[in-house]
């Protein structure tokens, strides 16, 4: 089906989403791109004529030698989206927030420093809890590759 009416691009969820994902992929690309030039091409070759095919090759060959520097995207990509300020305040709108924002609201807007240092030690547990969880998948994930 065609699109009937326009679709609304501003000051929304998916605006805001749109954005931080713009922000977060030039880091992602640029950190699995330096591995993915350090992969040797024999090793795709050899994999290759071996009789395995191209998903084959990606998941036995190439995902076991890039998967440190998929970590680094997974956990830049974290720090990007935990601390989002920007996306979300100028593409999302007044009803969405997110903690960052709220954050500075409590400290700038409202001048409750009490509520502003209890919402950051709230984003820090949840940063902290989310990392190490990712660090024991991580964990888990490489012991089965």
């Amino acid at each position: 089906k065609w699109i009937e009416e326009p679709v609304d691009l501003l000051n929304g969820l998916f605006s805001a989403v749109l954005g931080e994902t713009y922000l977060i992929i030039p880091y992602v690309a640029l950190v699995m791109s330096s591995k993915m030039l350090k992969i040797d091409r024999h090793i795709i070759l050899t994999a290759r004529s071996l009789g395995l095919n191209p998903w084959q090759v990606y998941l036995k060959a190439i995902l076991p030698m890039s998967f440190d520097s998929l970590k680094i995207c997974f956990f830049i990509s974290l720090v990007w989206g935990m601390g989002a300020y920007v996306s979300p305040l100028f593409l999302g709108s007044p009803d969405q927030w997110t903690l960052s924002i709220e954050i500075q609201r409590q400290v700038f807007e409202n001048i409750n420093w009490p509520r502003g240092a209890a919402l950051s030690l709230l984003l820090f547990t949840i940063f902290l809890g989310t990392c190490l969880v990712l660090i024991s998948l991580a964990r888990g994930i490489k012991r089965w590759l």
